[in-house]
C-alpha cells in the first residue's frame, strides 16, 4: 500500500512537468499563433522532414494537416508557398541556412536543444 501511495504521489507531482517538457502542445500553439499573425492559409502548408508523431500532434492540438508535397522548389511556386521544416538545431537543413530571410517562425519544445521547427515562406 505504501509503494502505491508513493507511486501515485510521484505521478501527481511530476507528470505535469514531464508532460510540459515532452509535449508538442506548446510548439503547436506557438505555430498556430505565427500562422495567424502572418496571415498564412493553414490548409496550404507543406512539410519537410516532419515526423509522423509530430504531424499527429499538430493535427491533434491545432487541427493542422500539413501537405506532403516534395519540398523541392516549394517556396518558388505560386501555390502553397509555405513549408514547415523539422531539423536539428546544430545542423539545420540546407534551405534554412540558405534563406534565413524566409523564416516566418521557429520553435522547439521547452528544454529541447536538439530538435527545432522552422516555418518558411516567400
Amino acid at each position: 500500500a505504501g509503494v502505491t501511495v508513493l507511486w501515485m504521489l510521484f505521478n501527481l507531482l511530476w507528470l505535469p512537468a514531464v508532460d510540459y517538457a515532452k509535449s508538442y502542445r506548446g510548439v503547436a500553439n506557438n505555430l498556430k499563433a505565427a500562422i495567424t499573425a502572418n496571415n498564412i492559409d493553414p490548409t496550404c502548408i507543406n512539410n519537410q522532414d516532419v515526423g509522423v508523431a509530430q504531424l499527429a500532434s499538430l493535427d491533434y492540438f491545432i487541427n493542422l494537416r500539413l501537405k506532403t508535397k516534395a519540398a523541392k522548389d516549394v517556396l518558388n511556386t505560386g501555390v502553397c508557398n509555405h513549408i514547415l521544416v523539422q531539423g536539428r538545431t546544430k545542423n539545420p537543413p540546407v534551405n534554412v541556412i540558405a534563406a534565413p530571410e524566409k523564416i516566418r517562425w521557429q520553435g522547439a519544445r521547452p528544454g529541447d536543444t536538439e530538435e527545432r521547427f522552422w516555418l518558411m515562406g516567400r
